[in-house]
Protein backbone atom coordinates (compact mmCIF):
# COMPACT_ATOMS: atom_id res chain seq x y z
CA UNK A 1 0.00 0.00 0.00
CA UNK A 2 1.68 3.25 -0.72
CA UNK A 3 2.07 6.44 1.17
CA UNK A 4 0.83 9.38 0.49
CA UNK A 5 2.78 11.09 3.21
CA UNK A 6 4.72 8.26 5.14
CA UNK A 7 8.11 9.68 4.18
CA UNK A 8 10.82 6.84 4.99
CA UNK A 9 13.17 10.08 4.76
CA UNK A 10 11.73 12.19 7.21
CA UNK A 11 10.23 12.06 10.53
CA UNK A 12 9.13 15.55 10.49
CA UNK A 13 4.91 14.85 11.61
CA UNK A 14 2.86 14.71 8.56
CA UNK A 15 -0.46 16.13 9.95
CA UNK A 16 -0.75 19.44 10.92
CA UNK A 17 -2.00 21.68 8.77
CA UNK A 18 6.61 23.25 -24.06
CA UNK A 19 4.92 20.27 -23.68
CA UNK A 20 5.81 16.64 -23.47
CA UNK A 21 6.53 13.79 -26.23
CA UNK A 22 3.45 12.13 -27.25
CA UNK A 23 5.50 9.06 -25.98
CA UNK A 24 5.01 9.21 -22.82
CA UNK A 25 2.72 12.98 -21.69
CA UNK A 26 0.76 11.88 -18.79
CA UNK A 27 -2.04 14.46 -21.03
CA UNK A 28 -1.37 13.78 -24.38
CA UNK A 29 -3.84 11.21 -26.68
CA UNK A 30 -7.32 11.93 -25.55
CA UNK A 31 -8.99 8.58 -26.48
CA UNK A 32 -12.25 10.53 -28.37
CA UNK A 33 -13.98 7.28 -27.31
CA UNK A 34 -13.51 7.62 -24.04
CA UNK A 35 -14.68 11.02 -23.87
CA UNK A 36 -17.57 10.16 -25.52
CA UNK A 37 -18.61 7.25 -23.38
CA UNK A 38 -17.74 9.81 -20.05
CA UNK A 39 -20.52 12.39 -21.72
CA UNK A 40 -22.80 10.67 -21.74
CA UNK A 41 -22.76 9.78 -18.05
CA UNK A 42 -23.27 13.54 -17.01
CA UNK A 43 -25.53 14.20 -14.31
CA UNK A 44 -29.52 15.46 -15.77
CA UNK A 45 -28.67 18.98 -16.75
CA UNK A 46 -27.68 21.34 -19.57
CA UNK A 47 -24.49 21.26 -20.45
CA UNK A 48 -25.03 24.83 -22.74
CA UNK A 49 -20.91 26.02 -22.47
CA UNK A 50 -17.77 24.24 -21.45
CA UNK A 51 -15.41 27.31 -22.80
CA UNK A 52 -14.83 26.39 -26.52
CA UNK A 53 -15.01 22.67 -25.51
CA UNK A 54 -17.02 19.74 -24.51
CA UNK A 55 -16.06 18.13 -21.37
CA UNK A 56 -17.24 14.84 -19.36
CA UNK A 57 -18.10 15.61 -16.37
CA UNK A 58 -14.78 17.09 -14.62
CA UNK A 59 -13.88 14.61 -11.49
CA UNK A 60 -14.22 11.42 -14.45
CA UNK A 61 -11.84 13.65 -17.00
CA UNK A 62 -8.82 11.94 -14.82
CA UNK A 63 -10.04 8.64 -16.77
CA UNK A 64 -8.98 9.84 -19.86
CA UNK A 65 -5.78 10.83 -19.12
CA UNK A 66 -3.28 8.49 -20.15
CA UNK A 67 0.01 7.58 -17.26
CA UNK A 68 3.07 6.85 -18.47
CA UNK A 69 3.65 3.26 -19.33
CA UNK A 70 4.72 1.06 -15.93
CA UNK A 71 6.83 1.20 -14.42
CA UNK A 72 7.39 4.77 -14.16
CA UNK A 73 10.96 5.58 -13.84
CA UNK A 74 11.11 8.26 -11.25
CA UNK A 75 13.84 10.53 -10.50
CA UNK A 76 15.12 9.53 -6.95
CA UNK A 77 13.80 6.61 -5.26
CA UNK A 78 11.59 8.84 -3.20
CA UNK A 79 10.20 12.24 -4.78
CA UNK A 80 8.51 14.47 -2.24
CA UNK A 81 5.76 16.71 -3.57
CA UNK A 82 4.75 19.68 -1.60
CA UNK A 83 0.61 20.30 -1.88
CA UNK A 84 0.33 24.08 -0.21
CA UNK A 85 -3.27 23.94 -1.48
CA UNK A 86 -6.88 22.78 -0.36
CA UNK A 87 -8.72 23.16 2.68
CA UNK A 88 -8.03 20.10 4.40
CA UNK A 89 -9.07 16.37 4.18
CA UNK A 90 -11.85 15.74 1.70
CA UNK A 91 -11.04 19.22 -0.04
CA UNK A 92 -12.02 18.15 -3.89
CA UNK A 93 -8.37 19.71 -5.16
CA UNK A 94 -6.56 17.79 -2.22
CA UNK A 95 -8.72 14.68 -2.99
CA UNK A 96 -7.32 14.96 -6.43
CA UNK A 97 -3.61 15.43 -5.84
CA UNK A 98 -3.72 12.48 -3.38
CA UNK A 99 -5.11 10.36 -6.33
CA UNK A 100 -2.65 11.19 -8.85
CA UNK A 101 -0.48 10.03 -6.44
CA UNK A 102 -1.58 6.31 -5.85
CA UNK A 103 -2.06 6.03 -9.56
CA UNK A 104 1.74 6.76 -9.98
CA UNK A 105 2.65 5.13 -7.16
CA UNK A 106 0.85 1.74 -8.30
CA UNK A 107 2.67 1.97 -11.24
CA UNK A 108 5.61 3.07 -10.04
CA UNK A 109 9.74 1.07 -10.65
CA UNK A 110 10.08 -1.15 -7.33
CA UNK A 111 11.61 0.70 -5.00
CA UNK A 112 10.68 4.05 -5.55
CA UNK A 113 7.36 6.09 -4.56
CA UNK A 114 6.16 9.76 -4.92
CA UNK A 115 5.25 11.17 -1.29
CA UNK A 116 3.04 13.89 -0.73
CA UNK A 117 4.12 16.06 2.12
CA UNK A 118 0.25 17.99 2.78
CA UNK A 119 0.15 21.35 5.20
CA UNK A 120 -3.03 22.34 6.35
CA UNK A 121 -5.11 24.66 4.97
CA UNK A 122 -5.26 28.16 5.31
CA UNK A 123 -7.23 30.59 7.36
CA UNK A 124 -8.88 32.90 4.87
CA UNK A 125 -9.43 35.82 6.77
CA UNK A 126 -6.78 35.52 9.12
CA UNK A 127 -4.05 39.20 8.57
CA UNK A 128 -1.32 36.47 9.15
CA UNK A 129 -2.29 33.97 6.02
CA UNK A 130 0.23 35.14 3.89
CA UNK A 131 3.31 34.89 6.37
CA UNK A 132 1.80 31.14 6.77
CA UNK A 133 2.21 30.65 3.21
CA UNK A 134 5.53 31.54 3.39
CA UNK A 135 6.14 29.62 6.32
CA UNK A 136 4.84 26.51 4.98
CA UNK A 137 7.08 27.00 1.49
CA UNK A 138 9.98 27.39 3.24
CA UNK A 139 8.74 24.28 5.55
CA UNK A 140 8.73 22.67 1.88
CA UNK A 141 11.96 23.42 1.06
CA UNK A 142 13.54 21.68 4.53
CA UNK A 143 11.69 18.59 3.88
CA UNK A 144 13.69 18.51 0.76
CA UNK A 145 10.53 18.47 -1.40
CA UNK A 146 11.51 18.37 -5.06
CA UNK A 147 8.23 20.18 -5.82
CA UNK A 148 5.97 22.57 -4.86
CA UNK A 149 2.06 22.60 -6.04
CA UNK A 150 0.79 25.95 -4.33
CA UNK A 151 -2.47 27.80 -4.22
CA UNK A 152 -1.30 31.53 -4.14
CA UNK A 153 -3.19 33.40 -1.26
CA UNK A 154 -1.05 36.81 -2.41
CA UNK A 155 0.63 36.75 -5.47
CA UNK A 156 3.14 39.36 -5.52
CA UNK A 157 3.82 38.66 -1.71
CA UNK A 158 4.74 34.74 -2.26
CA UNK A 159 6.80 35.78 -5.97
CA UNK A 160 10.19 36.36 -4.13
CA UNK A 161 9.86 32.97 -1.53
CA UNK A 162 8.51 30.54 -4.92
CA UNK A 163 11.24 32.23 -6.80
CA UNK A 164 14.15 31.54 -4.05
CA UNK A 165 12.45 27.97 -4.15
CA UNK A 166 12.67 27.88 -7.72
CA UNK A 167 16.43 28.92 -7.73
CA UNK A 168 17.44 25.87 -5.14
CA UNK A 169 16.40 23.83 -8.12
CA UNK A 170 12.36 23.29 -6.86
CA UNK A 171 9.80 22.85 -9.01
CA UNK A 172 6.63 25.37 -8.55
CA UNK A 173 3.66 24.96 -9.79
CA UNK A 174 1.07 26.95 -8.82
CA UNK A 175 -2.72 26.32 -9.30
CA UNK A 176 -5.71 28.83 -9.43
CA UNK A 177 -4.25 32.17 -9.41
CA UNK A 178 -0.98 32.91 -11.45
CA UNK A 179 1.97 33.91 -10.15
CA UNK A 180 3.87 36.57 -12.60
CA UNK A 181 7.22 35.02 -12.55
CA UNK A 182 9.11 33.01 -15.17
CA UNK A 183 10.01 31.13 -12.38
CA UNK A 184 7.15 29.34 -12.08
CA UNK A 185 7.01 26.19 -14.10
CA UNK A 186 3.65 25.86 -14.71
CA UNK A 187 -0.10 27.38 -14.10
CA UNK A 188 -2.69 24.83 -13.56
CA UNK A 189 -5.94 26.36 -13.54
CA UNK A 190 -9.59 27.15 -15.23
CA UNK A 191 -9.06 30.44 -17.58
CA UNK A 192 -10.59 32.94 -15.17
CA UNK A 193 -11.49 35.29 -18.06
CA UNK A 194 -13.05 32.36 -20.38
CA UNK A 195 -14.90 31.53 -17.40
CA UNK A 196 -16.59 34.64 -16.19
CA UNK A 197 -17.09 35.72 -20.41
CA UNK A 198 -19.32 32.40 -20.13
CA UNK A 199 -21.13 33.31 -17.33
CA UNK A 200 -22.07 36.60 -19.02
CA UNK A 201 -22.29 35.19 -22.34
CA UNK A 202 -24.78 32.91 -21.08
CA UNK A 203 -26.92 35.63 -18.30
CA UNK A 204 -27.52 37.71 -22.16
CA UNK A 205 -28.58 34.52 -24.14
CA UNK A 206 -31.49 34.19 -21.06
CA UNK A 207 -32.95 37.92 -20.87
CA UNK A 208 -31.23 39.38 -23.95
CA UNK A 209 -28.89 42.39 -22.08
CA UNK A 210 -29.86 43.42 -18.86
CA UNK A 211 -30.38 46.72 -17.32
CA UNK A 212 -29.11 45.86 -13.83
CA UNK A 213 -26.55 43.23 -12.70
CA UNK A 214 -25.47 43.02 -9.00
CA UNK A 215 -22.62 41.48 -8.35
CA UNK A 216 -22.09 39.98 -5.31
CA UNK A 217 -18.19 38.34 -4.31
CA UNK A 218 -17.04 35.91 -2.12
CA UNK A 219 -14.70 36.92 0.03
CA UNK A 220 -12.22 39.10 -1.59
CA UNK A 221 -8.68 37.58 0.33
CA UNK A 222 -9.54 34.81 -2.12
CA UNK A 223 -7.93 35.67 -4.90
CA UNK A 224 -10.43 33.91 -7.54
CA UNK A 225 -13.23 35.99 -6.20
CA UNK A 226 -11.23 39.06 -7.18
CA UNK A 227 -10.43 37.96 -10.27
CA UNK A 228 -13.96 36.75 -11.31
CA UNK A 229 -15.34 39.74 -9.90
CA UNK A 230 -12.92 41.91 -12.18
CA UNK A 231 -13.67 39.33 -15.06
CA UNK A 232 -17.23 40.14 -15.22
CA UNK A 233 -16.79 43.50 -14.97
CA UNK A 234 -14.02 43.48 -17.62
CA UNK A 235 -16.63 41.87 -19.89
CA UNK A 236 -19.84 43.90 -19.24
CA UNK A 237 -17.62 47.08 -19.84
CA UNK A 238 -16.74 45.72 -23.12
CA UNK A 239 -19.55 44.57 -24.51
CA UNK A 240 -22.70 45.73 -22.50
CA UNK A 241 -21.43 48.95 -21.49
CA UNK A 242 -25.00 49.89 -21.29
CA UNK A 243 -25.67 47.60 -18.34
CA UNK A 244 -25.61 49.36 -14.65
CA UNK A 245 -23.33 47.32 -12.29
CA UNK A 246 -24.45 46.95 -8.37
CA UNK A 247 -21.65 45.98 -5.91
CA UNK A 248 -22.87 46.19 -2.38
CA UNK A 249 -20.50 44.13 -1.23
CA UNK A 250 -17.52 45.75 -2.02
CA UNK A 251 -15.39 43.86 0.41
CA UNK A 252 -17.04 40.57 -0.32
CA UNK A 253 -19.58 38.24 1.09
CA UNK A 254 -17.79 36.53 3.92
CA UNK A 255 -20.32 34.32 4.47
CA UNK A 256 -23.49 32.88 3.29
CA UNK A 257 -25.34 34.62 5.46
CA UNK A 258 -24.13 37.99 4.56
CA UNK A 259 -24.37 37.56 0.88
CA UNK A 260 -28.03 36.94 1.96
CA UNK A 261 -28.54 39.59 4.28
CA UNK A 262 -26.99 41.45 1.35
CA UNK A 263 -29.54 40.91 -1.85
CA UNK A 264 -32.57 40.76 0.55
CA UNK A 265 -31.45 44.75 1.55
CA UNK A 266 -31.03 44.99 -2.44
CA UNK A 267 -33.94 43.82 -3.36
CA UNK A 268 -36.07 45.24 -0.42
CA UNK A 269 -35.24 48.64 -1.81
CA UNK A 270 -37.52 48.17 -4.88
CA UNK A 271 -35.14 49.08 -7.25
CA UNK A 272 -35.89 47.24 -10.68
CA UNK A 273 -32.59 44.34 -10.72
CA UNK A 274 -32.48 41.93 -13.80
CA UNK A 275 -29.65 39.53 -12.56
CA UNK A 276 -27.41 38.52 -9.71
CA UNK A 277 -23.71 37.04 -10.75
CA UNK A 278 -21.88 35.30 -7.55
CA UNK A 279 -18.27 34.49 -8.12
CA UNK A 280 -18.29 31.37 -5.71
CA UNK A 281 -20.22 28.59 -3.97
CA UNK A 282 -21.04 30.81 -0.36
CA UNK A 283 -22.21 34.06 -2.40
CA UNK A 284 -24.10 32.23 -4.85
CA UNK A 285 -25.60 30.18 -2.29
CA UNK A 286 -26.65 33.05 0.05
CA UNK A 287 -27.87 35.03 -3.36
CA UNK A 288 -29.94 32.40 -4.13
CA UNK A 289 -31.50 32.20 -0.98
CA UNK A 290 -31.46 35.92 -0.45
CA UNK A 291 -33.69 36.17 -3.62
CA UNK A 292 -36.05 32.83 -2.84
CA UNK A 293 -36.43 34.93 0.52
CA UNK A 294 -37.92 38.46 -1.10
CA UNK A 295 -40.49 35.75 -3.22
CA UNK A 296 -38.48 36.76 -6.43
CA UNK A 297 -37.05 33.59 -7.75
CA UNK A 298 -37.55 33.32 -11.40
CA UNK A 299 -38.04 36.93 -11.73
CA UNK A 300 -34.68 37.84 -10.70
CA UNK A 301 -31.82 36.01 -12.57
CA UNK A 302 -29.16 34.26 -9.90
CA UNK A 303 -26.39 32.63 -11.64
CA UNK A 304 -23.14 31.42 -9.81
CA UNK A 305 -20.18 29.13 -9.54
CA UNK A 306 -19.87 25.92 -8.15
CA UNK A 307 -17.32 22.53 -7.63
CA UNK A 308 -18.18 19.43 -9.62
CA UNK A 309 -20.29 17.62 -6.43
CA UNK A 310 -22.98 20.23 -7.57
CA UNK A 311 -23.61 21.27 -3.72
CA UNK A 312 -25.49 24.06 -5.10
CA UNK A 313 -28.25 22.19 -7.38
CA UNK A 314 -29.02 20.01 -4.82
CA UNK A 315 -29.26 22.23 -1.67
CA UNK A 316 -31.05 24.97 -3.24
CA UNK A 317 -35.07 25.86 -3.22
CA UNK A 318 -36.38 24.52 -6.72
CA UNK A 319 -36.06 27.91 -9.18
CA UNK A 320 -33.72 30.08 -6.94
CA UNK A 321 -30.42 29.38 -9.13
CA UNK A 322 -30.85 29.83 -13.27
CA UNK A 323 -27.61 28.15 -13.62
CA UNK A 324 -23.96 28.11 -12.65
CA UNK A 325 -20.15 27.88 -14.03
CA UNK A 326 -19.37 24.35 -12.56
CA UNK A 327 -15.38 24.12 -12.42
CA UNK A 328 -13.44 20.87 -11.13
CA UNK A 329 -10.98 21.53 -8.12
CA UNK A 330 -10.32 17.80 -8.42
CA UNK A 331 -8.74 17.86 -11.94
CA UNK A 332 -6.65 20.64 -10.90
CA UNK A 333 -4.93 18.57 -8.01
CA UNK A 334 -4.98 15.39 -10.03
CA UNK A 335 -3.38 17.18 -13.53
CA UNK A 336 -0.72 19.41 -10.75
CA UNK A 337 0.73 16.23 -9.61
CA UNK A 338 0.80 14.45 -13.08
CA UNK A 339 2.42 17.90 -14.93
CA UNK A 340 4.90 17.88 -11.44
CA UNK A 341 5.82 14.57 -12.52
CA UNK A 342 6.37 15.04 -15.91
CA UNK A 343 8.66 17.92 -15.24
CA UNK A 344 10.44 15.95 -12.67
CA UNK A 345 11.58 13.39 -15.03
CA UNK A 346 13.24 15.55 -17.55
CA UNK A 347 9.59 16.23 -20.07
CA UNK A 348 9.16 19.74 -20.82
CA UNK A 349 5.12 21.06 -19.85
CA UNK A 350 3.79 24.24 -21.16
CA UNK A 351 4.12 27.20 -18.65
CA UNK A 352 0.19 27.25 -18.13
CA UNK A 353 -2.71 24.08 -18.57
CA UNK A 354 -6.17 25.30 -19.10
CA UNK A 355 -8.48 22.97 -17.15
CA UNK A 356 -12.40 22.36 -18.72
CA UNK A 357 -15.49 23.92 -17.14
CA UNK A 358 -18.51 23.64 -17.95
CA UNK A 359 -21.94 25.95 -17.70
CA UNK A 360 -25.20 24.19 -16.23
CA UNK A 361 -28.39 25.85 -16.99
CA UNK A 362 -31.47 25.21 -14.68
CA UNK A 363 -34.02 22.77 -16.29
CA UNK A 364 -36.85 25.24 -15.02
CA UNK A 365 -38.90 28.25 -16.71
CA UNK A 366 -37.92 31.88 -16.18
CA UNK A 367 -41.22 34.07 -15.26
CA UNK A 368 -42.04 36.76 -17.45
CA UNK A 369 -39.74 39.66 -17.04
Amino acid sequence: MEPLDQDPGNAVSREGRGRRSARSSVLAGFCPAALLLLFLHLPLAVVSATGLRETPSPQDLTLAVPLPPAPIELPARVVRIALLAGEGPGDPLRRGAEAAVRDINARAAAGSQVVLLREGALPERSPRVLDLQINQVENAKRREAAAIVVDPVDAEGIAPYLESAARAGIGIFTVNSPVGSDRITSHIATKSDEATATVVDELVALIGSPSVVAIISGPEAVPQNRARREGLLARFRRYHPETRILLPLPGGAATEEAAQAAVTDLLGAGGRIHAILATDRVSSSGAARGVARAGRSGEVVVIGFDQEDNLLRGELPRGALQGYLEESPYTVGYVAIMRALDSLRGEAVPPDVAIPYRFVRADFPLLEQ
